[in-house]
């Protein structure tokens, strides 16, 4: 089964969360405790941040990894267009995403 390991209140996480659901994968949710719960993504993925999808024997880190992961592993309901100009301009419109918009939400969830 597919395990997302997450912060509930992470974008990037939820970005997963939205993509597996629209895939219709089953998969557990385990949710990362700041701190001691990071040291267990540090040993699995070399990293500390979330998300982190396991698969079998698999590890992605990394939001953009692992959504380009489920589409090659399963195609069935792609997000990512195939052609390669579209797919290009997805990927440089989930970047800029991810860098303007998901650092602002972050910075806007942490002041409240």
């Amino acid at each position: 089964m597919l395990e997302l390991y997450q912060f509930e209140m992470s974008h990037y996480a939820e970005k997963i969360r939205l993509i597996l659901d629209y895939k219709g994968l089953e998969y557990r949710k385990i949710e990362v405790t700041p701190g001691l719960g990071q040291l267990e993504l540090v040993r699995m993925s070399g990293q500390r941040q979330v998300p982190v999808l396991t698969d079998d024997n698999e590890i992605i880190a990394d939001s953009t990894a692992i959504a380009e992961y489920l589409d090659k592993k399963y195609p069935e309901k792609p997000i990512i267009p195939n052609d390669p100009k579209l797919r290009g301009l997805c990927l440089l419109i989930e970047q800029w995403a991810d860098e303007s918009i998901g650092l602002n939400a972050r910075k806007c969830l942490v002041a409240t």
